[in-house]
């Protein structure tokens, strides 16, 4: 049976330093000229107001047994592939969640580049993607603290897209939650609306592990979020 909850995000806690986003433009903290700095403060200063970040998760009993390339959940399988369904076979529950920095960054992203001020609008841009991310954080958070008070413990996040986990499963992740939960749909091509968005599902259970470098489990080089062999940054 499944457990819904929406997330009251914490506006307070999402805070973003000039210093991260110079790192995702590859740019050394001590070298940026001033124009670029004003804009990079300017443009925080903007989203942290315009954002209307939300999050959301649904909490499902696992069920025992079946193969070892996915798994059954609520009737639905999910071709995970074996890598995910190895770090998840001790899972006694998994966690659906959601989280979105709303679509206002991403419009305001858009609306510098059809004006051609293009570097407006990739700052603005990795705003909007630390700004989701963070959000995402908070889920997550929720997610572990009401896993201990229960006596179990939480695996990293993965989702569709991830290792050889193909991104089309996306909508059946999404039929674990409410129907366009925190605002969010998906495209035909399986892309959440607003794009400054983020799903997964965490493992939750007394045996389950949480590593610190997950990607060593993955051999796809070409992941936007890839920490072994880091070639780079790719915006949401």
């Amino acid at each position: 049976m499944l457990e819904i909850e929406l997330i009251e995000i914490d506006r307070a806690k999402i805070k973003i330093e000039p210093a991260h986003i110079l790192s995702l433009m590859g740019v050394p903290e001590n070298a940026p000229d001033t124009l670029t700095m004003e804009l990079i403060e300017k443009h925080i200063s903007a989203c942290l107001q315009l954002m209307t970040p939300k999050g959301g998760y649904s909490w499902v009993e696992a069920k025992t047994g079946g193969r070892t390339d996915g798994m059954e959940i609520e009737g639905i399988w999910f071709h995970t592939g074996k890598i995910i369904r190895n770090l998840f076979q001790k899972a006694e529950a998994y966690a659906f969640l959601v989280a979105t920095a709303g679509p206002e960054i991403e419009n305001k992203s858009a609306l510098h580049m059809e004006h051609g001020e293009y570097l407006d609008g990739v700052i603005v841009d990795l705003i909007g993607s630390v700004v989701v991310e963070s959000a995402f954080d908070q889920v997550k958070e929720h997610i572990r603290k009401i896993a201990t008070g229960r006596g179990l413990k939480t695996t990293n996040r993965y989702g569709p897209g991830d290792c050889t986990w193909d991104v089309s499963e996306q909508k059946k992740l999404f039929r674990m939650l409410p129907e366009q939960c925190c605002g969010i749909t998906l495209s035909e091509t399986s892309l959440m609306i607003p794009r400054k968005s983020v799903s997964g599902v965490i493992a939750i259970g007394r045996e389950v592990e949480f590593s610190a470098d997950s990607c060593s489990f993955c051999a796809r080089k070409d992941c936007a979020f890839r920490r072994v062999n880091y070639q780079g940054y790719k915006p949401l």
